[in-house]
């Protein structure tokens, strides 16, 4: 058991005897970063308004939680033991989620339930007033069954399914179904639904169909070869198709991944992609899309378009990251890489708009593609 005085933000919310129970639930590493997520969100709305928001609900979670552990092998490659606790695994991901924007935002005011169905928090961006709610699923068929599921609805042909046969992108799609509650009363602000979705396969076959329909389906999903739909070519069965979603502006697909891969762990790295709704009352204004890309490392799928000029052609991309950038992705994972026409390399950390100027001082504007190492995805060029 580690020292208590490493978790001080926790101490004072909920106090030792939580922290001593909480460590036979999950590991330290995911209690540091909680610890660090609150007390971001302290550092932006105060403590009282912190344990108002989320004193009784640690102590609830906690009560709750079944602990288990997963086997995992550490970094000098031995036999690890790890508590985890799935439920807590999703309360902890809402809050270092709300800690991430509260970081990137002017404003910040945590919600209370209501009466009403509203959204957990209230933020200022760029000058707009946010609404935002976070949600978090894992999908219930991620092993040995993979391989015999469908990967399109097979009610749709009349054919019968159990709810674990189905795909992916419905279970995801029932999941969110009810979401649009929360902002049915907010109607002039940007409504933001943060998803974590933990499933095996990638957006084109989840997030693509479940929000614009089972006709858009991708696999594979390549991000600069997607063009958001408008409002007239949305597909039956997508959640934005449905005229009470007009409620929510977008939704965000979120990942915080521990890095390195293996234990011990050092940091959470995020990543993501943002899907506008076509239809929605209150589109997302292109500077919010910005500073998500910036702050969360989220992929802005509807502006993507507009920075790839022509001259780079999406078999050009491939070939610049098969040559010259594959052979990066055992060391440098993560990493952010400027690649010129002529291969020329020029390695970032995670700051792109630094990584931007220094590429355009060096390669010149439009001559160059940047990629973050490993998802293949091309950020700014």
């Amino acid at each position: 058991m580690s020292n208590l005085c490493s978790l001080p933000t926790l101490q004072k919310i909920v106090g030792i005897e939580w922290i001593k129970w909480a460590q036979s639930l999950m590991d330290e590493f995911a209690l540091q970063q909680l610890d660090m997520g609150l007390e971001a969100l302290v550092g932006k709305i105060g403590m009282n308004s912190v344990k108002k928001a989320y004193r009784k609900r640690l102590l609830k979670e906690i009560m709750q939680a079944p602990p288990y552990t997963v086997k995992a092998v550490g970094i000098t490659g031995e036999d690890l033991e790890i508590p985890e606790s799935p439920k807590l695994e999703q309360f902890f991901f809402e809050v270092l989620c709300l800690a991430k924007l509260a970081e990137l935002s002017d404003e910040v005011e945590l919600l209370s339930p209501g009466k009403q169905p509203q959204p957990e928090a209230k933020v200022k961006i760029e000058g707009y007033d946010c609404l935002v709610e976070v949600k978090f699923f894992m999908d219930p068929m991620m092993h040995e069954e993979f391989a015999s599921r469908p990967i399109t609805d097979p009610r749709l042909s009349g054919q019968s399914a159990k709810s674990e046969q189905l795909p992916p992108y419905v279970h995801l799609r029932d999941k969110l179904s009810e979401a649009w509650r929360k902002f049915e009363n907010a109607r002039n602000t940007i409504n933001l639904i943060f998803v974590c979705y933990f499933s095996l396969p990638e957006v084109g076959v989840t997030f693509i169909p479940a929000l614009y329909g089972e006709k858009f389906l991708r696999a594979p999903f390549v991000p600069w070869e997607f063009v958001i739909p408008s409002e007239s070519e949305l597909g039956e069965g997508g959640l934005f198709a449905e005229n009470n979603w007009r409620f929510v502006s977008g939704i965000a697909a979120v990942w915080a991944q521990r890095y390195p891969p293996i234990p011990p762990w050092q940091e959470i790295r995020w990543s993501g992609m943002l899907f506008d709704n076509p239809k929605a009352s209150t589109p997302i204004p292109r500077e919010i899309s910005m500073k998500l890309s910036k702050g969360l490392n989220i992929l802005p799928l509807k502006i993507l378009h507009e920075l790839l000029p022509s001259k780079f052609t999406r078999e050009e991309m491939e070939e610049l990251y098969d040559r010259y950038v594959r052979s990066l992705e055992q060391k440098f994972w993560g990493k952010l890489v400027a690649v010129s026409r002529k291969g020329e390399i020029l390695l970032g950390d995670d700051d792109e708009v630094e990584l931007t100027r220094k590429a355009i001082e060096r390669f010149g504007k439009w001559n160059f593609v940047i990629f973050r190492i490993g998802p293949k995805a091309v950020v700014r060029i």
